[in-house]
Formats: structure tokens, C-alpha cells, sequence
């Protein structure tokens, strides 16, 4: 309480405390933004702190807990930066009654380039201002990947997305295989419509494939928006097709078997892939025979997280609307409206069976 006095007395220019200040001086003023991602250990909620000088002296500075969880450090840093710019839009202003005048911009330092690049590109800056502000760090996320995410590299690759290049529908978007100027295959999803809806799903594919390393999982090579409206996701090309495509699809029609070894494989490899997102606090919530790939050795690779959701630690489960695909969603997620990791063990069940029986799902007719 007595340094906050201090400083107001210092503000006011009260000869008895602090020191008196002429207003006809060019007063500068310097921030610092930073965050500790994850830093409070029971709520994995992260810390905000910013400290500010004027004509390098300490004028304001504070650290406390982010309202939400961030899913990265550069989310953390995104958050922590926001703080610092409503403090100092609002310390502007106040230096401003008291009669000192800031005229040059105010220089605000921050050790995270994803977040550097945010804000130094003004028109994706604009374009997201209408977003959630969570939306904000696929930005950041996209921006540290490392492949090529240019639209025109991406028209090339796939003949500009002509409709011989189409693998199918993967989720919410046409895939379409493509070949990069250095030589990798790559499959690009493109999603239907831009929305909340579809963004969200473009955000957690990005945060999720960016947070976890298995070779049973689908390789995100990076992303990007076209023409400012389409969003775009470029994986590795797997060559091989679905479980679906051998069971029920043109494989299967073409006479593909798949042997009672090679079934075995894949099951193994497919539960693989789920405890490694489950000890990684991710919940698939979509897994079904068409969203687990197959490469020329019958690896797995476990795709299509736009559906997927992060769980707080020791959560019991996650109250959130069903979704998902039917005859592979949990009835008891159905009824009660709880998403656990124990719905992706329901839905890996089914994947069992119809590896058995090799009979669909849902039959239709």
C-alpha cells in the first residue's frame, strides 16, 4: 500500500514524496510483457506479468493468474501481452490527466517471435479481431511451423486443387493429395466453409498436432488460409487408405484381404495411438475405421482431431454436447452429456468388431 502511494504521490508531483517532475520534458515510457505458461501447479492456469518504467524508473508492474488455461506457451504470451496493452492504454490515459504527455509510441518487449509476428502483421492482426480471442493463437501456432504453408506453393502442388487430385472427404473437408517442390507428398484438407464452427475445429487440429510427437499419429506438415477465407491443413501423405477403404470401400470391392496378422496390427497400433492421447490429456472423440490411415506396411496412423478436445488434469470428465459419428459414440456420453477417455475406449470397441467381423458399423439398408 505505501509503495502505491508513493507512486501516486510521485504522479501528482508532491515536492514531499518522490520526485517533482517538469511536463515539458520528453517522458518515455518502456513495457515488458511475459507470462509463465502453466505456472500455478493445481489449476495449470498460467501467469501474466508486465512491468513498465517511465524515464527508467519503475512506474507500474504486477503478476497474476490468466483467467483460462492456456494450450501453449504462446497462448500464455498472446494473454500476458493483451494485459500489458490494456495497463498502458489505460496508464496513457492517465498520465495524460495528470498533465504528461506521451507523444512516441511506446516501445513493448516480448520474448515470443509467434507472438512477435502477430502483432507485426497488421492485416491477419485486423482479420482476426472479430475472433474469440482464444482462436487468436492458432496464429501463433501456425506461424512456428515449419513447412511451406503458401498458398501458391499449395495450388501447385495439388494442380490448383483440380478434382483429379481428390482422396475423399476426411471430416469437415476434400482432401486432395499433392507433391511439394522438394519431393514429399503431402495430403491437403481443404474445409468446406469458413465459420466459429469450422474455425474452432481448424484451432484444435492445429494445437493438437502441434503438441504431440507418435508414429501412430497423422503428421501435421503446416497450415495456412487461402484467399483469406479458405483454411487449409497439410499432412503427410498416407498412401494406403483407411481400415474403412480394406473392409467396406473400393479396397474391398478390389479384393484387398486383410490377414488375421495384419488385423492384429492394426489393432494394436491403433490402441497405441489412443493411450498415447489419453496420457497426453486428449480425448480423439471421432475414432472410427475411417479416421485411422493405413500406410504401404499396414501402419497405422490415427487422423482427423477436429473434434477433439483437451481435458484438464484429473478432470473426471468433460461436460460437452455429443458429437462424433453414429454407432461409434458412447451411449452413456449420448445420455449424460460427459465426454471421457473412456468414450474413445467405446469407440475403439467397435473398430475391434468390425476388424473381426469385418461387417460396417451402421448397416443401412
Amino acid at each position: 500500500m505505501q509503495v502505491g502511494l508513493n507512486v501516486l504521490r510521485y504522479l501528482v508531483k508532491d515536492p514531499t514524496r518522490g520526485i517533482l517532475l517538469n511536463n515539458n520534458h520528453d517522458f518515455s515510457v518502456i513495457a515488458y510483457s511475459d507470462s509463465d505458461w502453466k505456472g500455478c501447479p493445481s489449476s495449470r492456469k498460467s501467469v501474466t506479468g508486465y512491468y513498465v518504467t517511465l524515464r527508467g524508473s519503475p512506474l507500474t508492474w504486477k503478476s497474476n493468474k490468466q483467467p483460462t488455461i492456456s494450450l501453449s506457451s504462446a497462448e500464455a504470451e498472446y494473454r500476458a501481452l493483451r494485459k500489458t496493452v490494456a495497463e498502458l492504454t489505460w496508464l496513457v490515459r492517465l498520465l495524460a490527466d495528470l498533465g504528461l504527455s506521451i507523444s512516441a509510441p511506446i516501445p513493448l518487449y516480448s520474448n515470443n517471435k509467434s507472438v512477435i509476428s502477430i502483432a507485426k502483421n497488421l492485416v491477419s492482426h485486423e482479420w482476426t479481431k472479430h475472433i474469440e480471442l482464444d482462436f487468436k493463437i492458432l496464429k501463433a501456432v501456425a506461424s512456428s511451423l515449419e513447412s511451406p504453408s503458401s498458398p501458391t506453393l499449395l495450388e501447385e502442388a495439388t494442380n490448383n486443387f483440380d478434382s483429379s487430385k481428390e482422396l475423399g472427404d476426411r471430416g469437415f473437408g476434400t482432401v486432395y493429395h499433392g507433391k511439394l517442390r522438394d519431393g514429399r507428398e503431402v495430403a491437403v484438407k481443404h474445409l468446406y466453409e469458413q465459420s466459429s464452427k469450422r474455425m474452432l475445429q481448424f484451432k484444435n487440429e492445429v494445437e493438437i498436432l502441434t503438441r504431440i510427437r507418435h508414429h501412430n499419429l497423422v503428421m501435421l506438415y503446416g497450415c495456412t488460409l487461402r484467399h483469406s477465407r479458405e483454411l487449409l491443413l497439410v499432412y503427410e501423405f498416407i498412401p494406403n487408405g483407411t481400415i474403412d477403404d480394406h473392409l467396406h470401400g473400393e479396397k474391398a470391392k478390389n479384393g484387398s484381404t486383410l490377414i488375421w496378422p495384419i488385423r492384429m496390427k492394426i489393432a494394436i497400433e491403433t490402441a497405441s495411438a489412443l493411450s498415447y492421447l489419453h496420457a497426453s490429456d486428449i480425448i480423439h472423440r471421432d475414432v472410427k475405421t475411417s479416421n485411422i490411415l493405413l500406410d504401404n506396411n499396414f501402419g497405422v496412423k490415427v487422423a482427423d482431431f477436429g473434434l477433439s478436445r483437451l481435458s484438464p488434469h484429473d478432470a473426471t470428465h468433460i461436460s460437452t454436447a455429443p458429437q462424433g459419428t453414429p454407432g461409434y459414440v458412447d451411449p452413456e456420453y449420448h445420455a449424460c452429456y460427459q465426454l471421457t477417455n473412456k468414450s474413445d475406449v467405446y469407440s475403439f470397441r467397435v473398430v475391434l468388431v468390425e476388424l473381426i467381423s469385418s461387417l460396417p458399423a451402421v448397416d443401412i439398408r
